[in-house]
């Protein structure tokens, strides 16, 4: 490795996905519908975006299809690459139910007592998710060192990403609002350092200045 390279930062921006109808009273997780892809702010997020970037979106719906819609608002080139260590969480069993009926249950009652390491019947804590997010940025940081990377994905990835950029437990990490369409930008300094810079977290079009 020669100086150069040990040196190069790699900016990650991270997109959450536009909104999905009629999502908001039960679990998406893997499934929940296409996003809603008419949002004004499609462009403006899309301006802000770098050029010459290497493209990753999760290979669910709404998030691929995020990332075509602001790939056509402003950022043509090579389609993003699906990377499934980018999914979001997997629920298992509850995903499409209502959070009403599920948290009214014994198993959702108790998810509460440990919400990072509890499992959802059939699927994943966010725990592991993190581990699953954490080997995808390491494969993904590798290969485009020094370079902008561009990851439209979803929430729970999201905060996986600040969970090991920032070194947080991961029930810590839970704690992050992250909207629809909104950015986060991450940078690792390079292999000489092992480090991470957080620059903006759940920046939105709405926010001040823009």
């Amino acid at each position: 490795m020669t100086p150069e390279t040990a040196q190069r930062t790699t900016r990650w921006w991270w997109v959450r996905h536009a909104p999905v109808a009629g999502a908001g009273d039960r679990f998406p997780g893997r499934n929940g519908g296409p996003a809603v892809l008419d949002d004004a702010g499609l462009a403006a997020l899309a301006a802000r975006l770098p050029g010459e970037a290497l493209w990753l979106a999760s290979p669910i719906e709404r998030a691929a299809g995020t990332a075509a819609a602001l790939r056509a608002a402003g950022q043509p080139g090579t389609a993003p690459v699906a990377e499934a260590g980018l999914a979001e969480q997997d629920f298992g069993d509850w995903e499409g139910r209502p959070y009403d009926e599920v948290w009214g249950s014994d198993a959702g009652r108790a998810f509460w007592d440990a919400p990072a390491t509890s499992r959802p019947p059939g699927g994943e804590s966010f725990t592991e998710m993190v581990g699953r997010v954490t080997d995808a940025i390491g494969r993904w940081t590798a290969r485009g060192a020094g370079r902008d990377i561009v990851a439209v994905c979803h929430a729970g990835t999201i905060r996986a990403a600040l969970c090991h950029a920032l070194g947080l437990a991961p029930e810590a990490a839970l704690g992050f609002e992250i909207d629809p369409l909104s950015l986060t930008r991450i940078d690792h300094l390079g292999p000489a350092h092992a480090a991470w810079r957080i620059g903006v977290v759940n920046r939105t079009t709405d926010a001040a200045g823009d």
